[in-house]
C-alpha cells in the first residue's frame, strides 16, 4: 500500500484574491518568454500590476520591479507585495501596544496561531527570521481589535440598513473593527506607510476569502457559500527580501511610463468592457477607508443594489473598445496601448493579453512593430500562445430563480472552458527606436550635490501625436515654394492646426514645426528661435541634408506624423562663454559646433584644460569643439570621427596642428564626456588672436572660453529609414541601401 503523501505546501501570504487577469499560473511561461532571450535580470516595470503575483515573482528572481497600478486594493498588495523589501520593526506600535502583546495569553496564542498555519499546509512553525513583530501585529489585529458596526456592516452586512449580503455580519463587524484601528493608528503616526499597507493587505486577502461572491463584486449572491460562512482569519504577508529599491505607484500608467525607466515592461491590461472600478468596489472602499477624511459623507455616496461608489475617476480607456470614447480619463484602448508601448522608456515589452480582448492581435503586433523599428511584427518569433481554463466569474448553473446563467462562447476546436492567453514579446533596435543611454551630472553640479552622477536619456518621447504645427520653408528655388504650399494643404486636410507663429507666449502655440530646407537652414531656424523645445521634422532640399528627412516622401508626412512613424532623438546644444580681449563677457550657443581658430595669418598658441585638468599646450590653427549630431559637418572635414547621436558627449578635434617636437601640439580627436567642461586661453596676446565661430557665427579678439553642455536639447523627429548608419552610409560612403 503506498504511503501518505505528503500535503503540498504553500507560502503564507502568497494566495492572491480572485480578480480577473490574475497571472499566477502564468508565471513560468512569463519568466520563460525573458530567460529564452537571456533577460535575467534588471529593472521590470510591471505598469498594471493587479495582485503583484507577477512583481511578486519576478523581485524573488532578483529582478528589481517598479509596480503600479490605479486601483487602492491593487495599490496595497503591491506595497505589500514589491515596494517592502524587509521586515519592518513596528517600533512604535510595539511601544504602544507592548504591554499587551508581552502578556502570557498572547503569546501562547500566538504561538498556537504559528502552529494552526503549519496544520493548514501553510510554511509556517517556525516564523522567519525578522518576521516577528509583523505576525504579532497581524494576530493582534485577529484576537485584540474589538469588532464594531461600522461603515462596511451598514452597506455590506445584511444586518445593515441596506441588507447587502456580501459579508455575515459577524464578519462585516470585524473588519469595521480592524479598519477603525488601521485608520486611527495611522492617523496617530503609530503605524509607518509601509506597516500599514502590510496589515490592509492581510485584511483585503482575509475579507476576499469570505466574501459572498462568485468571482468579482458586481453582485453579492442570495444564499451563502460555504466559504462566506467561515470566520474572518487574517494571515501574515510574504515579504520578498530584496537588496533594490523597488517601488510600487498608484498612477495612471500612461503619464507614468514617461516618467520612470527600466528593462523590460510587462504589460497585462484589462481586455474586456467590465470596469474594475465598479466589479471590485467593496475592495475598493476597504483600501481607501484610512484615507477618506469624511467617512460619513463617504458612506452616503454608494448607491444601487450593490452599494456602488462613484467610479468615474478611475474608469479605463483600455475598457473602452477601439470604435469608442471613454469617460473619465477619455480614449480607447487602441488608443492608450500605442501611446502607452510608444512612450515607454524600456528595451523590451512583454505583453500579456486575452484573445477574447478587445484589441486583435495584428492591433497589438502593428504598435510593437512601430516600437521595435520594424516593418511588421514577427509573429513566428515574437508571439507565445497559451492555452488554460477560462476564469469564471459566474457559475455555469442557472441559479435558483433560474437567473445568472452566463453563456460562454466556445471557439472552435477547444473545450468549454478552455481559452487562450497571447503573450508578445519585442525589443528595440537600438538603431531604428529611441533608445536610453547614460548621460553623467556635470561635474559642477555633481561636486555641489554630492553625487556621483545620474541618469539622464537621449531618447526624446513625444508625449501625443502633435496636432498643432509650425511650417517654416527656405524658399529660394520653386521646387521648394511649391512642396511648402503642398504640404500645408496636405496638413490641414489631415487635420492639423497651422499655426503661424513660434512664439510659446501665443494661446494655441504649436507642438512641433515642420522645416523644409537644408541642415543651414534647420541651424538658422535654431538660432532665430532660441532653440525650441518643441520637436522638428526636415525635409531636405538642401545639399546634404544629413539632419533631415528625404523630400521624396513629402506626401506620407502627415500620417508620419499622426502614427508617431519616426525616431526621436535629444540632441546636445553647447554653449561657449567667452571673454574678450577687451574684458566683455558673451555667451553664444552652437547645435553643430564651436570653432576656435587663428584670426590673423599667423598660428594661435592655446592651453587647453579638461574639467580643471592641463590638457594640451597647442600650436596650430585651433580647434572643432563638436556635438555628435555637428560631428558629419566640419569635424568630419577635419578629420575627427563621426560619432553616433545617441552617444552623450563632445569632440575635440585639432585643426593642423604644427608636428614638430617643441611644440607638443595634440594630433588625434578626444572624445569626451557631454559633462565635461573645456577652457582654452589664446596665448601670446595681442600678437596672435583668436576668433571662436559658433555654428558659422564669429566672435573676434576672444582670449578666454569655457565651452560645456548647455542643458538645451533639440529634439529631430527622423523617419526609420533615415537611421544614423543608413545615412552615413548613403551620404557620405555612396553605398545604395
Amino acid at each position: 500500500m503506498a504511503g501518505r503523501q505528503p500535503r503540498r505546501r504553500r507560502r503564507i501570504g502568497a494566495e492572491t484574491m480572485r480578480l480577473i487577469g490574475n497571472k499566477t499560473k502564468l508565471l513560468g511561461q512569463i519568466e520563460g518568454v525573458l530567460a529564452e532571450r537571456s533577460i535575467t535580470g534588471g529593472t521590470l516595470i510591471d505598469i498594471f500590476s493587479g495582485t503583484s503575483c507577477v512583481g511578486r515573482h519576478f523581485k524573488r528572481r532578483g529582478f528589481r520591479v517598479l509596480a503600479n497600478d490605479f486601483l487602492s486594493m491593487c495599490y496595497t498588495q503591491a506595497v505589500a507585495a514589491v515596494e517592502v523589501s524587509r521586515y519592518p520593526t513596528f517600533r512604535r506600535f510595539r511601544a504602544r501596544c507592548g504591554d499587551r502583546l508581552d502578556r502570557d495569553g498572547f503569546q501562547r496564542g500566538f504561538q498556537a496561531w504559528i502552529n494552526e498555519l503549519e496544520d493548514n499546509g501553510v510554511e509556517g512553525g517556525r516564523v522567519p527570521k525578522g518576521a516577528v513583530p509583523l505576525w504579532e501585529a497581524v494576530y493582534f489585529l485577529q484576537k485584540e481589535v474589538e469588532p464594531r458596526r461600522g461603515l462596511i456592516f451598514r452597506s455590506f452586512c445584511p444586518g445593515g440598513p441596506a441588507g447587502r449580503r456580501y459579508f455575515t455580519d459577524s464578519n462585516g463587524e470585524k473588519i469595521d473593527g480592524i479598519l477603525g484601528f488601521l485608520r486611527s493608528s495611522f492617523e496617530a503616526k503609530i503605524l509607518t506607510h509601509q506597516e500599514l499597507h502590510l496589515l490592509l493587505a492581510s485584511l483585503i486577502d482575509a475579507a476576499d476569502r469570505v466574501a459572498n461572491i462568485s468571482g468579482t463584486y458586481g453582485a453579492f449572491l442570495k444564499s451563502w457559500q460555504a466559504n462566506s460562512r467561515k470566520e474572518l482569519t487574517l494571515r501574515p504577508p510574504e515579504v520578498v527580501e530584496s537588496p533594490f529599491d523597488n517601488r510600487a505607484y498608484q498612477r495612471d500608467a500612461n503619464e507614468l511610463v514617461r516618467e520612470i525607466e527600466g528593462d523590460v515592461l510587462y504589460i497585462d491590461p484589462p481586455y474586456n468592457k467590465r470596469q474594475y472600478g465598479a466589479n471590485y468596489h467593496v475592495m475598493e472602499i476597504i483600501a481607501d477607508h484610512h484615507r477618506v477624511d469624511d467617512l460619513e459623507a463617504f458612506e452616503a455616496s454608494f448607491y444601487g443594489k450593490t452599494g456602488l461608489r462613484p467610479y468615474d475617476h478611475i474608469h479605463s480607456a483600455y475598457s473602452v473598445p477601439p470604435s469608442g470614447r471613454g469617460r473619465g480619463q477619455g480614449g480607447n484602448v487602441l488608443e492608450a496601448m500605442r501611446d502607452l508601448i510608444l512612450s515607454a522608456r524600456v528595451r523590451h515589452v512583454v505583453v500579456s493579453y486575452n484573445e477574447e480582448g478587445l484589441l486583435s492581435r495584428k492591433q497589438i503586433g502593428d504598435i510593437l512593430a512601430c516600437f521595435s523599428g520594424a516593418k511588421r511584427f514577427d509573429f513566428a518569433r515574437g508571439l507565445r500562445r497559451i492555452r488554460y481554463k477560462r476564469f469564471r466569474s459566474d457559475r455555469e448553473r442557472a441559479g435558483e430563480d433560474g437567473a445568472g446563467k452566463r453563456k460562454y462562447r466556445v471557439l472552435r476546436g477547444r473545450r468549454a472552458d478552455e481559452i487562450e492567453e497571447w503573450l508578445f514579446f519585442a525589443s528595440r533596435d537600438p538603431e531604428r527606436a529611441m533608445v536610453p543611454v547614460e548621460e553623467p551630472l556635470p561635474a559642477r553640479a555633481a561636486a555641489s550635490s554630492g553625487t556621483a552622477g545620474t541618469r539622464a536619456s537621449h531618447e526624446a518621447p513625444v508625449q501625443a501625436a502633435p496636432s498643432r504645427l509650425f511650417v517654416a520653408g527656405l524658399g529660394g528655388t520653386d521646387a521648394c515654394i511649391a512642396a511648402e504650399e503642398r504640404l500645408r494643404r496636405a496638413l490641414a486636410d489631415a487635420g492639423f492646426e497651422l499655426v503661424e507663429s513660434m512664439a510659446p507666449e501665443v494661446e494655441a502655440s504649436p507642438e512641433a514645426a515642420v522645416i523644409l530646407g537644408g541642415d543651414g537652414f534647420l541651424i538658422e531656424f535654431l538660432h532665430r528661435h532660441d532653440f525650441p523645445e518643441i520637436p522638428l521634422f526636415g525635409i531636405n532640399f538642401g545639399t546634404v541634408g544629413f539632419l533631415m528627412n528625404a523630400h521624396e516622401g513629402l506626401d506620407e508626412v502627415p500620417m508620419i506624423l499622426r502614427e508617431r512613424r519616426f525616431i526621436a532623438t535629444a540632441n546636445a546644444v553647447l554653449a561657449a562663454e567667452a571673454e574678450l580681449e577687451s574684458g566683455e563677457r558673451r555667451t553664444w550657443l552652437a547645435f553643430n559646433e564651436v570653432v576656435l581658430e587663428r584670426q590673423s595669418g599667423q598660428s594661435v598658441r592655446l592651453r587647453v584644460a579638461v574639467d580643471g585638468a592641463a590638457f594640451n599646450r597647442f600650436a596650430g590653427d585651433g580647434f572643432v569643439v563638436s556635438t555628435p549630431a555637428g560631428s558629419t559637418a566640419y569635424n568630419l572635414a577635419a578629420g575627427g570621427p563621426a560619432v553616433h547621436p545617441h552617444v552623450p558627449g563632445m569632440i575635440l578635434t585639432p585643426l593642423y596642428p604644427h608636428r614638430a617636437e617643441p611644440f607638443h601640439s595634440v594630433q588625434f580627436s578626444v572624445m569626451l564626456p557631454l559633462a565635461s567642461e573645456i577652457t582654452v586661453v589664446s596665448d601670446e596676446l595681442p600678437k596672435r588672436h583668436m576668433r571662436l565661430v559658433a555654428d558659422g557665427r564669429p566672435l573676434e579678439k576672444v582670449a578666454r572660453v569655457i565651452i560645456r553642455d548647455s542643458g538645451k536639447r533639440v529634439t529631430l523627429l527622423r523617419t526609420y529609414d533615415r537611421d544614423f548608419i543608413r545615412t552615413i552610409s548613403r551620404k557620405f560612403i555612396g553605398e545604395r541601401l
